[in-house]
């Protein structure tokens, strides 16, 4: 083999190695980015699941302020709080609501976007997995409903014991109970939110 050839063989010899190894290097770089968009994206799903939890406590646990029925009475000219009022139940919960629900409200809507987009990422069986926590916050939202009629004058005239254990099973879902008490709307979040949190870490630590 003469000189020419020999080197034209390097040359293919080296254009091809190069050639490997910038595929790898691709492959490498493809890996790379995909793990950093799980990471961030993993990060972002836990940080707004924690949001949520922390405004769900809000809900269920909030002390009303001076300001904050101030804030109601102007914005419901016609529905002055008063203790001899026979809504005065149902209006501290409306005016507890008016403060605490846009929270949880606009931690849910963030944590919808995230959703959406784990689904394109890891596919509609991962968004599944991360979905079990808004149910809860519907049902928090129904039980407050249910339970501002159930206290409102306009309640239903059944036997007063139908109407108090009516009223007693909403208060263990839109309120924190008390130590002594199973908590058991709490324990179900808790473990939606353990369920979660195992989901998404293998992400963070990967």
């Amino acid at each position: 083999m003469d000189y020419s050839s020999l080197a034209s063989l390097l040359t293919v010899i080296v254009v091809a190695l190069g050639t490997i190894a910038a595929i790898l290097g691709l492959g490498q770089w493809k890996k790379q980015m995909k793990g950093k968009v799980e990471y961030e994206l993993a990060r972002r799903l836990l940080h707004g699941l924690y949001d949520i939890r922390n405004a769900i406590d809000l809900v269920r646990t909030y002390r009303l302020t001076e300001e904050d029925l101030k804030a109601f009475e102007e914005q419901n000219p016609d529905a002055k709080i008063s203790v001899e009022d026979p809504d005065f139940d149902a209006k501290i919960r409306q005016a507890g609501n008016r403060a605490t629900w846009p929270k949880l409200g606009q931690a849910l809507n963030s944590y919808k976007v995230d959703l959406q987009e784990a689904e394109v990422v890891w596919g509609k069986d991962a968004k599944e997995k991360l979905t079990p926590i808004v149910p809860k916050i519907d049902e928090l939202w129904y039980a407050n409903a249910d339970y501002i009629e159930a206290v409102s004058s306009k309640a239903d005239s059944s036997d007063f014991t139908t109407r108090l254990e009516r009223r007693l099973k909403l208060e263990q879902v839109i309120y924190l109970q008390p130590p002594a008490r199973e908590d058991k709307y709490e324990k179900e979040v808790d473990a939606i939110i353990a369920d979660i949190e195992k989901y998404l870490r293998r992400f963070l630590n990967a």
